[in-house]
């Protein structure tokens, strides 16, 4: 077809289409992927894989070391956080096998600024220490709070050293999966100096705490639940000749040691049961208990279940 026939323009256009069109598509193709690449490589295009923002490993904190500063991976006493929503983090703490109080508490302080001077937020949490092989495992998560992060650690022990075996913080441009942290050590079996940690449980099914145990006449024993925030259901059953179990929620406040947390519970008195809730602060519930009978055992089973949160 010549230029001398009426339609020929039309039809040059039209060849004209097809090939800007068949360019186009290979275009597309080939940014489809690179975008396929970019996602294999880094994650979903503005939801980005974590980024290892802290990795402390083997740090001594001495006794009574308060507010000690742990530099963050680049080696930095203030960590820049405006490039993520959220964070995950992972600690494991061993303490001295003797000691009495054996609990760190972890400070997450966010700052507008780098100079650490406009504090937008704070949060603390107390966890708790074990002399199991590489410590008891806490695992957390949270929003950004602010621009800049220091992160600062408290030892509750005035007598004995305790090492941060592990402090591993990983930034996120995921949002945070609730408005509020939520830490949980995840080894709740683990031994801690000075309690009775839990038999069962893993405090991820949302039990913190499954007891069973006979306690001798006119004995104690120190319960230690795992890390929870928020409120949580307590089912206390006894048995045994009168039995009388007094039973008094505590928590660890950093600074003053264990302190009440609610009113204390006899059970066995009046029933061989009773269940109550308690808040459990950003510390680990402790159970203490007496038996008040001064002449007989007491056989006990007891379960902590955290509220759900999500």
């Amino acid at each position: 077809m010549s230029t001398d026939y009426p339609d020929w323009g039309a039809l040059a256009a039209l060849q004209t289409f097809i090939t800007n069109l068949n360019l186009a598509s290979q275009t597309l193709q080939a940014t489809a992927t690179e975008i396929a690449a970019e996602i294999e490589a880094t994650g979903i295009p503005l939801l980005g894989n974590p980024a290892q923002v802290y990795a402390a490993t083997s740090v001594n904190v001495p006794a009574g070391a308060a507010n000690q500063v742990i530099d963050n991976a680049a080696g930095g006493g203030v960590a820049a956080m405006a490039g993520y929503l959220s964070y995950d983090i992972a600690i494991t703490v061993s303490p001295n096998a003797s000691s009495a109080a054996p609990f760190l508490t972890v400070r997450l302080a966010w700052y507008a600024q780098s100079g650490g001077t406009i504090l937008l937020y704070d949060e603390q949490w107390t966890v708790p220490a074990s002399t199991a092989s590489g410590g008891m495992l806490v695992c957390g998560t949270g929003p950004v709070r602010g621009a800049y992060l220091q992160i600062t650690v408290t030892n509750e022990d005035g007598t004995y050293a305790q090492t941060l075996n592990t402090l591993y913080l990983y930034g996120n441009s995921r949002p945070a999966p609730e408005p509020e942290p939520d830490w949980r050590n995840t080894t709740i079996t683990a031994a801690v100096p000075g309690y009775t940690v839990a038999a069962g449980g893993g405090n991820t099914d949302g039990i913190i705490g499954f007891f069973t145990a006979t306690l001798a006449a006119s004995g104690t024993a120190t319960l230690l639940c795992g890390l929870y925030n928020g409120p949580a259901l307590v089912a206390v059953i006894v048995a045994g000749t009168s039995p009388d179990l007094l039973v008094q929620p505590q928590w660890y406040l950093s600074g003053f040691g264990l302190r009440r947390l609610d009113q204390s519970y006899n059970i066995g008195t009046e029933a061989l049961s009773e269940s109550f809730t308690v808040n459990c602060p950003r510390s680990p519930l402790v159970l203490s208990l007496t038996n008040d009978n001064a002449s007989d055992s007491v056989t006990y089973v007891i379960t902590v279940v955290a509220a759900p949160t999500r």
